[in-house]
């Protein structure tokens, strides 16, 4: 998400529970919905999208003063600090992943559709083999009975590589991917497969 500059400087004291660390600065972010698993219903992570980034001036006991240094949207009561991320460095190595079959588990925008340059959730993740930079199809989830399982897929030219992802960050149960190219959109509960 590209940060936007502020016009001026404005200053807030927020209420921070937490340790701050050595960090100066902090990006904003806003808590949405949790992402659940499509196969399980359990909670995988929270979907959280970033509203700007403040600056550290003055630290208190129960208080601290920051400077609003970029925005995307008024900040409220309810959003969190986190430390600015690390910049990704070049991908060590994009490769096909080994990961057994999982599936789109949220979409991180508002919306239920994704397309070429969205960003996705996956329900698989270090756990299952996908690493930073793997590189993951996306296929549109078939059921011919209803009584199948819900991780049944029936291969065909019509629903076979519907989008391709690069994945850009990962956690234990769950990644993050970037949708690199598309010919249809993609939706939550859609498999994810190795090329």
């Amino acid at each position: 998400i590209r940060d936007v500059a502020v016009t001026g400087v404005q200053t807030c004291a927020l209420p921070i529970c937490g340790d701050l660390g050595n960090d100066q600065s902090f990006d904003v972010i806003r808590p949405s919905a949790p992402v659940t698993d499509p196969d399980t219903d359990e909670v995988l992570g929270m979907a959280s999208r970033k509203v700007g980034r403040v600056r550290l001036v003055a630290r208190g006991t129960l208080t601290h003063r920051f400077v609003v240094s970029a925005s995307e949207a008024e900040m409220q009561t309810g959003d969190r600090l986190v430390r600015i991320a690390e910049p990704l460095q070049s991908p060590a190595s994009i490769r096909a992943s080994a990961a057994p079959v999982g599936k789109l588990a949220g979409i991180l925008h508002e919306g239920r559709w994704a397309g070429t340059n969205d960003l996705v959730v996956l329900n698989r993740g270090e756990n299952h083999g996908i690493s930073r930079g793997s590189i993951v199809w996306v296929a549109r989830h078939v059921r011919i009975r209803a009584d199948e399982p819900s991780q049944a897929f029936h291969s065909s030219e019509e629903n076979s590589s519907i989008a391709l992802l690069l994945v850009l960050g990962v956690a234990e149960r769950m990644s993050v991917a970037m949708v690199m190219r598309s010919r249809d959109t993609i939706t939550v509960g859609d498999l994810v497969l190795p090329p």
